[in-house]
């Protein structure tokens, strides 16, 4: 199961419409969002449940439709756009279509969390000396050369899920059961490899792919330039074309497509219509 998977394009895409057509239902106004608001993060937790619960919140972001971060492992979704009593068409696809984008963000560090303890990735600025010295710290061993020797030939300990998800949550700034989940479900990698590829991905092939995920966000933190950068109020065009941003916007695009033909309004020529004018 991924994002990119069709089944889950669609299975989001009938809960967006579920979220359109109730939208205006409810006994209060307060109801009527929290309904919202319940639809949409169930639409979410239906399509990412082959990785690590997202902590989903919704609040006031400003003006920025979504954000996601991994850090806190917090998908954060604009309340501003479920308050709306009578939301233009266009508001409630870019609701949806962002909340996705965010959701794919998520993914790509578990992608290269499962990656990393499968061994089928590396990290990029770790030798063994490096990561026989994280090992070292975590699990209390020696500090004497003999002890270090012994870790090295693999006769002091082998490295345990414990290790390795202790080193992955360090290193890509994510939380630990995040990480322990990736590490549990390793073997899941395999089969994300053998998805098709999208016709968006630059590199040859998925695992090239995922790489370069890793390389643009490896030991990066999300700060409050950072969100602003990567809002529509900030230097868009700079973050645009970085790999997991890029990957991101073409999905956003996939999902689009498919929210539009699911809901049956044609966009251009309704897009700046009301809800109440839909039907």
């Amino acid at each position: 199961m991924s994002l990119q998977s069709n089944n889950s394009v669609t299975a989001f895409s009938m809960k967006c419409k579920t979220a359109w057509d109730n939208w205006r239902t409810g006994a209060s106004g307060g109801l009527r969002i929290a309904n919202r608001e319940s639809t949409l993060q169930s639409a979410i937790k239906s399509v990412t449940g082959f990785m690590a619960p997202l902590n989903i919140r919704f609040a006031n972001l400003n003006g920025n439709c979504g954000s996601f971060g991994w850090g806190s492992w917090r998908l954060s979704i604009d309340k501003t756009y479920t308050k709306k009593a009578d939301i233009r068409y266009k508001d409630f696809v870019e609701l949806c279509c962002s909340a996705y984008h965010e959701a794919r963000h998520a993914e790509q560090f578990y992608r290269i969390a499962q990656g990393l303890a499968s061994e089928k990735l590396s990290f990029p600025d770790k030798s063994k000396a490096g990561i026989i010295q994280d090992l070292q710290q975590a699990r209390g061993v020696g500090g004497s050369v003999r002890d270090k020797i012994a870790l090295f030939e693999g006769r002091a300990m082998q490295s345990s899920p414990q290790d390795i998800r202790q080193m992955i949550a360090k290193w890509l700034n994510i939380p630990i059961n995040v990480a322990g989940t990736a590490v549990t479900a390793k073997s899941g990698f395999n089969g994300y490899l053998q998805l098709g590829k999208p016709v968006w991905f630059k590199r040859q092939t998925t695992l090239l792919e995922v790489e370069e995920w890793m390389r643009s966000t490896y030991k990066r933190t999300l700060g409050g330039m950072n969100e602003w950068a990567q809002s529509d109020h900030g230097p868009y065009k700079i973050y645009r074309d970085l790999p997991e941003e890029h990957d991101a916007h073409e999905i956003e695009k996939l999902i689009s497509r498919k929210i539009i033909q699911t809901i049956g309004h044609n966009f251009q020529a309704n897009k700046d219509k009301r809800r109440s004018a839909l039907g």
